[in-house]
């Protein structure tokens, strides 16, 4: 949800190019915030074989946790119509 992107946005400083949201201990590398400035990056360590694309996120974007009580369910799997439903 769009009114969690300023914790990320908050997250941003001289240290840390970037954040990524982490959910009960685990990140979750699909909801993060980066510069365009680092695609060159990633897509040389991709190049280079790498795979694990968490272990550069890591050094570049600070993870925030979302384990608020109003973060209930916001990183749930919706892989079926039941899953919706529920």
């Amino acid at each position: 949800q769009l009114r969690r992107a300023p914790r990320l946005h908050t997250a941003v400083d001289g240290e840390a190019a970037g954040a990524v949201a982490r959910h009960g201990g685990r990140l979750q590398p699909v909801c993060c915030l980066l510069p365009v400035s680092l695609a060159d990056g990633l897509a040389a360590w991709l190049d280079a074989g790498q795979r694990r694309v968490q272990d550069w996120l890591l050094r570049h974007a600070r993870p925030v946790d979302f384990d608020r009580p109003d973060d209930a369910g916001a990183f749930d799997n919706l892989n079926t119509p039941e899953d919706f439903a529920r």
